[in-house]
């Protein structure tokens, strides 16, 4: 695992999760809203994880899951780690 970024090594326990486990996406968001002149709308849509699920596996221990929790939370919103 790579040390330096808590972003990329959950990322990295997230992609395991979902490969060996079920969807990790725990809830979504949406919303949007029309331009100025109506025009144009814009739409954006974010997708979570539940940190707890993702980081269940015995595999990751006490301090790595603590770290988790400490960064993200109860869930972490997964474009954002992607954009990290």
């Amino acid at each position: 695992m790579q040390q330096n970024s808590v972003a990329f090594n959950f990322c990295e326990r997230l992609r395991n999760f979902a490969q060996h486990h079920f969807q990790p996406v725990s809830f979504t968001t949406t919303g949007g809203a029309w331009d100025q002149d109506r025009e144009f709308r814009e739409h954006r849509a974010s997708l979570y994880a539940a940190v707890e699920d993702v980081i269940r596996n015995r595999e990751i221990d006490e301090i790595e899951r603590e770290g988790y929790q400490r960064s993200f939370g109860e869930t972490a919103d997964i474009s954002l780690i992607f954009r990290e």
